[in-house]
């Protein structure tokens, strides 16, 4: 999809809101159905889902993109659906398949520049297939390099304390490697309620209106597409396209048939392993005959409001 003149790049979560709610007048004037529903998260923040539904009833099609997971990721996905509805429209994709559109999955977070949400729970490691014999342990290494990721102030770059912190800590970056840092962070945990990456303890109102979508779609349609919207991973001004490990097709046919070269695994090898990924629970709770797909969409470019915070 090209990038259009005219995309309004939002300063902050109301006026993102604002433009989403403006697409209802794309699709009145060209006199396509849709319907709206707003979720209340908090008394301020809303999460908004648009559904367009095919005039064809034999449609069965159908492509779901969520955005906002991470809160300030939303502002990226803001202006991936400016350019989706200009290109849903002109090219009259709603008679080949529905769109279903969600707007701010944690608005929290995107009002206040946040990747977690108003619980401190990274939405993206809130996705339990089962709680009560979820492994709450399951991140053994996190506790260990737990000082090193939760410092107990604020350190900021021209802070002259962030030189001791740095030297006091080499030993424990280099006992433990970059890489097996890198995994206590992104896998998720769900021991420590005031340390980064934290899964929570029970679903969040945000997933559960996520599980809700996805079950009735389940129940509506057979061909199913479902992109997530976040940013900061992979090459500048490029889309990186992340699947789940539950995905039957092997990443080199995917790019094969769609001709995208970055598309990757959410696993060690590709990516990194997630605990409770969105992804990996569409496909947990779809039914064997079906058909679907479900990606993590990220997009590496400067902005303001874009990467992981």
């Amino acid at each position: 999809m090209p990038m259009r003149d005219d995309i309004l790049f939002p300063k902050d979560y109301t006026q993102a809101r604002n433009i989403f709610l403006s697409f209802k007048d794309n699709f009145d004037k060209v006199k396509v159905k849709y319907d709206l529903k707003t979720e209340a998260i908090t008394s301020k923040h809303k999460t908004d889902i648009l559904i367009v539904d095919s005039p064809e009833e034999s449609n069965k099609n159908v492509l779901l993109v969520s955005t906002g997971l991470h809160g300030i990721e939303g502002y990226m996905g803001n202006i991936f659906l400016q350019i989706l509805v200009d290109y849903y429209i002109k090219n009259e994709l709603y008679d080949r398949f529905s769109l279903i559109m969600v707007h701010a999955i944690n608005p929290w977070g995107m009002d206040e520049f946040r990747r977690v949400n108003e619980n401190n729970v990274d939405l993206n490691r809130n996705f339990i297939e089962n709680w009560s014999s979820h492994d709450k342990g399951i991140n053994s290494q996190y506790g260990e390099v737990y000082d090193l990721l939760n410092p107990d102030k604020t350190i900021k770059r021209s802070d002259t304390s962030l030189i001791p912190f740095l030297f006091s800590n080499i030993g424990k970056i280099k006992r433990y490697g970059t890489e097996k840092i890198k995994k206590a962070l992104t896998l998720g945990q769900y021991e420590f309620d005031k340390g980064v990456y934290y899964g929570g303890a029970e679903y969040q109102k945000s997933v559960l209106i996520i599980r809700r979508i996805f079950k009735n779609i389940l129940s509506e349609y057979i061909n199913i597409m479902h992109f997530d919207i976040h940013t900061g991973a992979g090459p500048k001004n490029r889309m990186s396209v992340i699947n789940s490990v539950r995905e039957i097709k092997s990443d080199d046919l995917i790019r094969s048939e769609t001709g995208y070269d970055l598309i990757y695994r959410s696993d060690e090898d590709d990516f990194y392993e997630i605990c409770g990924d969105i992804n990996d629970y569409f496909y947990f709770l779809k039914k064997t005959w079906m058909s679907i797909a479900t990606f993590s969409i990220r997009h590496a470019w400067n902005s303001v409001h874009s990467g992981n915070l």
